[in-house]
């Protein structure tokens, strides 16, 4: 059989139309077959702009931004280093425990400066590295002054966004939980991410429910006082989980005035943050200041310094909750 002119030019044209429409399927994620053993998978996360959402993921990541310090350990902790491209907020002195430490230094080594800093990055600056995940806080996917752009922008660009449950209003014992099984579902690493919750509830099986009265309070310097954390943040679920009662269970401030009539406080979770000092600085000038040996925790010592990226349920939770049950032993 043989063709036109027309013919052959029509067939062309249905046999380009084809391809493309295939092309366009492909690039939007139609059919494209999963990677995952298991199929695609599939996360809840809770973003500013959108609030609940989901996330599907077909692969494992391989261009990571993170966006603060806890997801940033955790990524170094589990050896997935070498998949950021990276990384805003990174404001707090990183963790001082192996591997997250030499894997830190490998990082900054190679990671171009324009692509590190200790406060936001520009949406543009974050494109630039094509990206096909960004975790950060909730609030840092919309269009606010410490947001890297909305979560339409970036899911359209290909890109997911994830927020954790102990940064994005679930901050609970259990939210953590399901944190990690998503990441070790997502990384495919979830051996490990196994492993770690095990030893995180073997610490929490120790706990002696002691109903312990105990404040949770980050030292804001010698004039400002105290600001607690109540119930409701990640740490004070930690308490409660702990046995421990929160002396400051509504959070808020906490003067100096009100600091030193906490006769009934018999342990103290200390954060130190910022300018004012390590946790072990900050714990010496509570531990000295004569004025404060009315309290208990201070009197006998009863005290857990930590930094601020040790509350937010990041791999550092091993080691507070390790610390919280000894406090309240």
């Amino acid at each position: 059989m043989s063709f036109g002119k027309n013919q052959i030019i029509a067939i062309a044209a249905v046999a380009v139309i084809i391809v493309a429409a295939a092309s366009i399927f492909f690039i939007g994620g139609g059919e494209e077959p999963s990677t995952y053993d298991e199929g695609d998978i599939v996360i809840t996360t809770n973003v500013q702009d959108k609030g609940e959402i989901t996330q599907v993921f077909k692969e494992a990541p391989e261009r990571i931004v993170a966006g603060n310090n806890t997801v940033l350990e955790m990524l170094l902790y589990f050896g997935l280093g070498d998949k950021i491209v990276a990384a805003y907020y990174d404001e707090d002195e990183i963790w001082d425990q192996e591997p997250v430490k030499s894997e830190y230094k490998k990082l900054i080594d190679r990671l171009d400066p324009k692509y590190h800093s200790s406060g936001l990055l520009s949406q543009a600056v974050i494109t630039e590295v094509q990206p096909d995940l960004i975790m950060g806080y909730k609030s840092s996917f919309g269009e606010g002054k410490w947001a890297v752009g909305s979560t339409e922008y970036w899911n359209k660009m290909g890109c997911n966004v994830w927020s954790l449950n102990t940064q994005a209003g679930k901050a609970t014992v259990e939210g953590m939980a399901q944190d990690y099984a998503d990441f070790g579902l997502v990384f495919d690493i979830k051996d490990k991410t196994d492993s770690f919750m095990s030893k995180y509830n073997a610490a929490l099986d120790k706990a002696s429910n002691s109903g312990i009265v105990t404040g949770i309070l980050e030292y804001r310097g010698a004039e400002n006082g105290f600001s607690a954390y109540g119930d409701k943040a990640f740490i004070g679920q930690e308490l409660l989980a702990c046995g421990g009662v929160n002396k400051f269970a509504s959070g808020g401030t906490v003067g100096l005035d009100v600091f030193v009539d906490s006769t009934d406080m018999e342990a103290l979770v200390l954060i130190a943050f910022g300018s004012n000092g390590s946790p072990d600085e900050v714990a010496e000038l509570i531990k000295s200041n004569p004025n404060y040996q009315y309290i208990p925790a201070v009197k006998n010592g009863k005290i857990l310094a930590i930094g601020l990226s040790e509350t937010y349920g990041g791999v550092r939770a091993l080691t507070t909750i390790e610390g919280m049950v000894a406090l309240l032993d």
